[in-house]
């Protein structure tokens, strides 16, 4: 199935994972499932022997959204932590928590994954990859210091950081509870394009594009790509307090510091796994930053590259990858509630190689 899309925007990237993500849970889909980018403006989800109909991907987001509202009251479940209610499944809380609430909160999360990790596996992805509070924080003396919690989270979940804010049940719930009622039909139209509803939110802060009007159905399938990029706790080194999440690159000068979302796009199909096995090697991150602190050059050639990038280059390039896609997060709202979103993205080709993908 091929979807008139854009490259560049972050929504778009994370919906064809979304949607692959979904697809690759159905049993009643044997075959591996494979994404591609066609053109900068056209993606493609497919099975690795033939094309996908729109009715199947129709019929297989609907089957996820009723596994999900069948489990809405475990993903929904509130716990006392920090003396408020938290989602036990979202990664952040507003304050800090004695050992008895921590227990309740680890126990009660262990207990949501665990009800659902073999009915739908992603809930489990998901879970893992949002993060969770930053329990291990210390300060530069090595002292407990759970004066920032919020840093455990992952970077692709975008809430407003105002304090105690919920990905779980303002966002994820939110949405599934909104497209609950749809119709396999009405999901065929809304992936086509051919209909759209915001459902009345004209600021839509689903995070990967500037906050909106943007279809509810898009949204919430884009959220389950969040699984994609797994979250792990950093307790040494310079992100010592905090987790690194898969996809993300850190950048700082001076006191100022950046982040940038980093994605492989490949014109020719290939699997999901390998896909995310991409996003694991070290070759995207180190190559892709070169790359955009390099962006000056229109035109690379092998040539152009430092001798130690040339190796990065050749693995991606043996490995389907035709361009680097990079969008740097742009921090807005207020220093009490600051708000993250990404910014339209740059498409940076391969050197020595031939493209359709350019600049978009």
């Amino acid at each position: 199935m091929k979807l008139s899309r854009n490259s560049s925007d972050m929504l778009s990237q994370m919906e064809l994972l979304g949607i692959a993500s979904i697809l690759n849970e159905d049993d009643d889909i044997d075959e591996s499932i494979v994404i591609s980018w066609v053109n900068p403006r056209v993606m493609s989800v497919s099975t690795i022997h033939g094309e996908l109909e729109e009715d199947t991907v129709a019929a297989s987001i609907w089957k996820f959204k009723e596994q999900m509202v069948a489990v809405r009251d475990v993903l929904s479940k509130k716990i006392l932590i920090g003396g408020r209610n938290h989602s036990p499944l979202s990664p952040r809380i507003s304050k800090s928590f004695t050992d008895k609430e921590w227990a309740n909160y680890f126990l009660s999360r262990c207990e949501a994954i665990d009800s659902t990790a073999s009915s739908i596996p992603l809930v489990t992805n998901l879970a893992g990859s949002l993060g969770y509070p930053c329990y291990w924080g210390h300060d530069r003396k090595g002292n407990p210091d759970f004066s920032n919690l919020d840093l455990g989270a992952s970077v692709w979940e975008m809430s407003a950081r105002n304090s105690g804010s919920e990905f779980m049940i303002n966002k994820y719930i939110k949405l599934l509870d909104t497209i609950a009622p749809l119709t396999t039909d009405e999901i065929a139209d809304r992936i086509s394009g051919r209909a759209v509803d915001s459902a009345g939110e004209t600021r839509n802060a689903c995070g990967f594009r500037r906050p909106g009007s943007a279809d509810v159905l898009l949204s919430w399938v884009a959220y389950q790509a969040i699984s994609c990029f797994p979250t792990r706790p950093v307790v040494h080194g310079m992100f010592s307090c905090g987790s690194l999440s898969t996809g993300v690159i850190r950048e700082k000068s001076g006191r100022r510091s950046s982040m940038l979302f980093v994605l492989p796009i490949n014109q020719r199909p290939i699997t999901v796994e390998r896909y995310l096995a991409i996003c694991r090697c070290s070759s995207i991150y180190r190559l892709g930053r070169w790359l955009v602190q390099n962006s000056d050059q229109r035109s690379l050639l092998e040539s152009t590259l430092p001798i130690e990038m040339r190796g990065d280059a050749s693995w991606l390039l043996s490995h389907q990858v035709d361009c680097i896609a990079t969008y740097e997060r742009y921090v807005g709202g207020s220093a009490s509630c600051p708000e993250y979103w990404s910014l339209p993205g740059n498409i940076h080709a391969l050197p020595s190689t031939e493209h359709t993908h350019g600049r978009v």
